[in-house]
């Protein structure tokens, strides 16, 4: 069984929306449609979660990681990530992350620019 099959057969038992599923497991309503699909729209790539992300999941489903790992059929986890501060896995995310690299460098700059304004704590 697929994480995203898991997923949608629990919040069909449980009678839950992708977005109260969600909420409860303290990630975006997009992230877990992108798990139920299994596939990243924007790149056409299968969805790797991170550590953090899946201990979220399981704990959504009241389960611990190890068991979530043994349910799930040969599932990759990406392991670079330590911690899950980024927001790769967020499709609003990878969406402006994608348009920012096809800006020229000087549109660029004035992003960067624009958001050292916004938040000028982050480049102290």
């Amino acid at each position: 069984m697929t994480i995203g099959e898991l997923i949608a057969k629990y919040r069909s038992e449980a009678g839950l929306s992708q977005r109260a599923f969600a909420e409860r497991c303290g990630v975006s309503n997009g992230y877990i449609s992108l798990l139920e699909s299994g596939v990243n729209p924007q790149t056409g790539n299968p969805i790797v979660p991170t550590l953090p992300k899946l201990k979220a999941i399981a704990q959504g489903m009241n389960m611990t990681l190890d068991h979530l790992m043994r349910v799930c059929d040969d599932m990759p986890v990406d392991l670079r990530r330590a911690s899950d501060d980024a927001e790769d896995d967020d499709p609003e995310f990878v969406t402006l992350a994608h348009r920012l690299k096809r800006l020229d460098p000087a549109d660029r700059k004035r992003v960067e620019d624009m958001i050292k304004l916004m938040f000028p704590e982050d480049f102290e």
